[in-house]
């Protein structure tokens, strides 16, 4: 994990030079200390020492209440306007992908993240159905 931090911190370094006000992000593992103690991901130090601007965890539960407190934990942790909440869509019913969005819309995230586009990107109904769902909230 410290080998990690420490080049994320060098590269951070980097793009500020060349690109000062590019955002920077990572789609993590949502669980922080699997995160950490499996893949090397330090990510709420990444998000506190303003190495990383947002994280996108890979919420990919079936369940949905994993999902929500997956997220909800992050927000916690990191602050909600830093989290982008990575959804499964690929093989998740529309309704489904709809139920998350709407029961997560009260933490005011920053944003979403449907995975994988390849999954979605010939169903009209889900960008449709989803992009809905954020009016209604």
């Amino acid at each position: 994990a410290e080998l990690i931090t420490r080049f994320l911190e060098r590269l951070a370094r980097r793009l500020n030079k060349i690109k000062p006000h590019l955002v920077r992000s990572a789609a993590v593992k949502p669980e922080i200390a699997t995160a950490y103690e499996v893949f090397g991901q330090d990510w709420p130090r990444w998000i506190k020492k303003g190495i990383l601007d947002l994280v996108l965890p890979m919420a990919y539960s079936t369940d949905p209440e994993v999902v929500y407190n997956q997220i909800e934990k992050a927000c916690r942790e990191v602050g909600a306007n830093h989290v982008w909440a990575g959804l499964r869509a690929y093989d998740v019913p529309v309704s489904g992908v709809v139920h998350r969005v709407r029961k997560l819309a009260p933490l005011n995230l920053g944003g979403y993240s449907f995975f994988s586009y390849d999954g979605v990107k010939n169903s009209p109904l889900f960008f449709k159905r989803v992009g809905e769902s954020f009016l209604k909230r």
